[in-house]
Formats: structure tokens, sequence, C-alpha cells
């Protein structure tokens, strides 16, 4: 693995929020479009006969349905008591950071958790809620975690029967627990056949309390509204009542199990955009650029030598034999996803796809590919939606998974119980609102300022729900403008979501889908994290040590080299064939050179280092490796290769 100051994504660099020239606005344009492109058409639509559906769960015998109704109902009540003396204790507290951190920690899962999720996403919310509290709000609670308990393994073996899973009930034991959401649980089981079979299921304790927190939080906010009005605008309600309806359709596996072969048929249409793609040309000149293609990831190491890394966008294949509403079984992926949790995975999986030793692989050089994955990820989101109007309303690092597949890197979107989409023409005013909105932000010019609110005024009729008799325009555009202060260019998203609460203020309803992409767009965006110097030089100094550790591979197996090295090898060479035998251990002298080269950088001189200086830096890269390593594993280290300290 190389990499450099030079390494990119490579797509076409065309950015989601650009800066636009406004030397000629105009409004969203009407054109003769062919039909392909006319309203309704999907690129990535499922054939009616292919969608797929839940099988019929076996009923229930009328005696045990009957009382398990009267549990479940019983177990409600005692759950929406639990949340009120909750909710009540957040209410004695002030509404304080502290009281809504501990009650997340005391709900044991259900709706909480998500709810304090969906504030995170939008500051306009956060703002109105906590005042001067808001940015406490977001760096304590930015990453909550949930604490939802995993389900029994009576509940399991519940849903297990009723999807009719063959799972071998004498390895139950040998079941591994791979994650528990906010909704369901995620486990990977063996079959009777003996494969592995990876299952999410909704457990009946979970979906009980997913409703009580559900109606315990209608009813404060219904209270919040009629006591308080000044505190929860109608943007604010309408978009709470948005996410909860959101919230009980993820109840629903079939949803999500449809959404992820709809996000399938997504990624394979856009491998054949040219036909149907739309353009920067369908769009006012002051509309933000369509995001390209996303086509890989490119390292550029430190001798020059460039290597790409192509990358398959899938999802997880759902098996439509035993999906019901609780239950839904997909194929088991051999990868890790971008969590803190899955470092060690993750480490494998570059070693496999390098050919590198895994524990070679430091933090630096983790840290840096997990960054390439993350902004390659939410690049080929953007494209996505950009050119289908589909997108996961959830993306984060625990729904996206990487994996290396026939010598490739795979990247997998997960969980897609959240998922939208929204027409072509939508999507063409969505970057139209998001120009206007640049341009409004960065401009005090009185004269632009007013375009910029006709064209953000024309675009939210365009797409809105209203009555024209109830409906203010003019004093909605004052609203903006005064919300809106130019010489400004941070928050887009924001301050999107800002004028969406403005234009239900005003009786204009925003679709849900439209408010759910701002939200995600703001996710995505605190999910990721700029290149910085450091990081890359860091990473580079590790893989110093990767290099010199290749001499040492090849001369223990000169006549077998990993593809990777053999195309550097080749490089290096000015050959085409294969660099194996004598040729090869020839070649140790120049890879050494490459480290001198390191050598010299590190050392601030032109000159090779040898005799004593090179004896001389022996300690300090010596303490390098150490640091790097740890004690324990250091002295294991030294050994091996060699080194000792004087």
């Amino acid at each position: 693995m190389n990499v450099s100051h030079a390494s990119s994504i490579y797509h076409h660099s065309i950015p989601f929020f650009p800066s636009n020239e406004a030397s000629s606005i105009t409004s969203l344009r009407s054109r003769n479009t062919p039909s392909y492109m006319a309203q309704g058409f999907d690129p990535a639509a499922v054939p009616p006969d292919q969608l797929i559906t839940a099988r019929q769960a076996k009923p229930l015998p009328v005696v045990q349905s009957l009382l398990r109704n009267v549990q479940q109902s019983f177990m409600s009540l005692i759950r929406q008591c639990k949340m009120l003396i909750i909710m009540a204790n957040v209410y004695r507290h002030g509404f304080s950071i502290e009281s809504i951190h501990n009650a997340a920690s005391q709900a044991e899962g259900g709706l909480l958790i998500k709810m304090i999720q969906f504030l995170h996403s939008s500051p306009e919310i956060v703002t109105q809620l906590f005042g001067d509290d808001a940015q406490r709000f977001h760096d304590t609670l930015a990453h909550v975690c949930n604490n939802n308990k995993p389900m029994s393994r009576k509940e399991m073996i519940h849903c297990l029967n009723e999807a009719g899973v063959p799972y071998d009930p004498d390895r139950l034991d040998e079941t591994i627990h791979l994650g528990t959401g906010s909704v369901g649980d995620v486990k990977e089981i063996i079959l009777l056949n003996g494969e592995r079979q990876v299952v999410k299921m909704v457990s009946p304790s979970s979906e009980i309390r997913v409703l009580a927190d559900l109606k315990v939080l209608r009813l404060l906010l219904s209270l919040i509204g009629f006591f308080k009005p000044q505190i929860l605008g109608k943007g604010i309600q309408q978009a709470v009542n948005v996410f909860f309806d959101s919230v009980k359709d993820e109840l629903n596996l079939v949803n999500e199990a449809q959404k992820t072969q709809k996000q399938d048929l997504a990624f394979k249409a856009l491998a054949n955009s040219q036909d149907y793609q739309i353009t920067d040309n369908e769009l006012p000149d002051c509309a933000a650029l369509i995001p390209g293609p996303v086509r890989g990831m490119e390292f550029t190491g430190p001798s020059g030598e460039i290597f790409r890394a192509s990358i398959n966008f899938k999802v997880p294949e759902v098996s439509p034999d035993y999906l019901t509403s609780k239950v839904m079984c997909m194929q088991k992926i051999e990868g890790a996803t971008l969590a803190g949790s899955d470092s060690e995975k993750m480490r494998a999986i570059i070693g496999q796809l390098f050919n590198v030793d895994p524990q070679l692989i430091t933090n630096d050089i983790l840290n840096l590919f997990k960054l390439y994955v993350k902004q390659a990820s939410y690049a080929k989101w953007a494209h996505c939606f950009a050119q289908t109007g589909f997108f996961n309303a959830d993306l984060h690092d625990g729904n996206l998974m990487v994996a290396v597949e026939n010598g490739q890197l795979s990247i997998y979107f997960i969980d897609l119980g959240n998922a939208q989409q929204v027409s072509r023409d939508t999507v063409k005013a969505t970057f139209t609102l998001l120009g206007a909105m640049e341009g409004l932000m960065s401009t005090t010019d009185s004269r632009l300022r007013d375009d910029y609110a006709d064209i953000l005024i024309s675009n939210i009729q365009a797409m809105g729900e209203y009555d024209p008799n109830e409906v203010d325009w003019n004093t909605l555009k004052v609203r903006i403008k005064n919300l809106v202060v130019g010489g400004n260019t941070a928050g887009i998203n924001g301050r999107m979501l800002d004028v969406f609460n403005l234009a239900f203020s005003c009786n204009v309803k925003i679709p849900k889908e439209i408010a759910a992409l701002f939200r995600a767009k703001n996710l995505t965006d605190s999910g990721q994290q700029a290149f910085n110097d450091e990081l890359l030089s860091n990473a580079i100094s590790s893989l110093a040590v990767i290099l010199q550790d290749i001499p040492r591979q090849l001369a223990e197996s000169p006549t077998r080299l990993p593809e990777v090295d053999q195309q550097l090898l080749r490089q290096h060479l000015g050959t085409t064939e294969p660099v194996n035998g004598e040729r090869l251990l020839a070649a140790i002298p120049e890879l050494l050179e490459v480290v001198q080269q390191h050598l010299r950088q590190h050392l601030g001189t032109t000159e090779p280092v040898t005799g004593e200086r090179l004896l001389a830096a022996i300690p300090g890269l010596l303490g390098v490796v150490r640091q790097r390593l740890g004690q324990q594993q250091f002295e294991d280290f030294a050994p091996t290769y060699g080194l000792q300290e004087q």
C-alpha cells in the first residue's frame, strides 16, 4: 500500500456544493425533455414481478394469540409509565444536557436514542430547544450510543420459527451477536445445512419499547405545543411527526428489504447512466453542480508510483424465502464496518487488499484508509441521489461495511430501513435550492439577494404543498432574507432546514423526503473528516516500515510475490515480465534505495545515510517502532528482525 499527499478519491471533479458566479440568475427552467426524463421516470425502478415480498408468517392458535396480546399490553403500560418517570426527571432538571444523557442510558433502547440522533441532525431544532446550550448538546450527545438490550434466546427462537428459517437448534449456542440497533438485533446463525446466515430480527420486547415510547413522546409533544407553543414552531412539530412515522416504518423489515433491493438497482443503474443522467445544462446558472460518478481510490507512493483501487458499491443480498415483517435473512459479508469496534477486522482487510502483513498496518494507515472509504461512500451517496433520487437517510460509520472480494474493494451500504426517494424534478429543484442558498449566504448585494430569494421561493412553491389562499409569499421572502445573512457560507444544509421551518410557519408543507435529505446531508457532513498533513505524514512514515520489511519477505519467498508488489517492481525495472528468482533478489538494492529516500527525508539530508550516521539514526527509528508497537510487542518484534538497542 502506497500513499502520499497526492492521494484522492477519483471521480468527476464536480463538488456537491460548488461556488458559482451569479452573473445570470434564472429560476428553474422548463425544457423539452426526452420521455425517459419525464415526470415519474425512475432509472432504478424495481419491476413489479421482481419486488421482494413477505412470506406468510405462521399463525398462532387463538388462545395463545389472545394471551400474547394481553401480555404485550401490560408490558407496554409498564414501559409507558417508566418513560413518563424518565421524562419527568428530565423536566425537573430543566432539560439539561446531563439529564437527557442520563435518560438515554436509563431508557435501555426504545425511541429516545433515535430521537436524540434526530435532534442532532437539525441545528435549527437544537438551537430552538436548547438555546445557548445548543453547541454543548452537539458535543455531548453527537455520538450517543444505543444501549438497547439484545433479544433473549426465547425471543430469537420465536422470530426464527415464525419466519420458517431452517436453523440448527443444536447449534444455537454458536450464534454470533453482530449488533443491536435501536429497533432490531443482527445475529449470525447456523442453518441445518451447516451454512451461516445473517438474520436481522425485531423482537417483541423491542417493538413494545419503541411503540410505547412513541405514545409517550407524542403526548409530550402535544403538551408542549399546547402550553408552550413558542418553543415548537409548526415546522418542528411537522418534522418530529414525520420522524415518528419513519420509525414505525423501520419496525417493518419488509420495507427495509424492498429499499435494499432498490439501492441495489440504483447502483446498477449508475453504471449505465449515459442514457438518462441529469446534467448541469438542465439546471439554471446559479444551481449547484451535479456530483460526478465515483470510480475508486488513488494512492501515489513516495517514489511516484501510482496504485488505483477500484470500488464495487453493493448491498447485502436479501433472501425472499424467509422474509417477514420481523425477520430478514441476508448474505453474510466477510468484512468490517467503519465503526471503531471493527478496527482489527479492518486491519486484516487492508492487509488482504494490499498484500501486506496486517500487523504492519499502523493506526495512521488505518485512519487514512477509513477516511478514504468514508469520502468515497459519501461521494457515491451524493451521486446516487443526483441521478436516481434515491438516498439513505441514515448513512454513518456503522452502516458502511468494507470487504475484499476477488481481490477488489467492495463497500456495502447496509441498514437501509430509513432510505427515501424523490422525483427527478425534485432532484433538479434541490440543486437549484442549494445554489440559490449559497448565493444568498455569500453576498450582501441587495439586488442579487432579492433574485436569490425569488429562486428559493419559486422552488419551494414547486415542491411544497399549500393552500394558495393561506400563504403570503412576500412575507416568507422577507423572513428568508432576514434569516439568511449575507457574507456567510457556513452550514448550507442547516440553513435550508431553517428555511423549511419558516415555510411551515407560513402554511407551506415541505415533503418529508426533502427534509430527510438535508438532515441526511448534515449527518454525512458531520461524519466526514478532512485530510490533514499530519495524518498523511504519519501514514507515510508508517509505510516506510512496510517497505523495509519487503526485502526480508522477498528473500524468504523469492519465487512468489503478490501482484501489487509485482506491479511496483516491474515499474522500477522497466519490464512487463514477472520479476522472480534471481532478478527478484537483484531488485532488493532498489527497494532499499526507497528506504534510503525516506531516511534522507527524515534526517533532512541529501547524502546517503550510511556508516555512523545510519547507526546514529537507529535508536530514534527504534523509538518510533516501540512507540507504535508498545513495549511488550516491541520486545517480541526486535529479536525477530535482529534489532537491539545499544
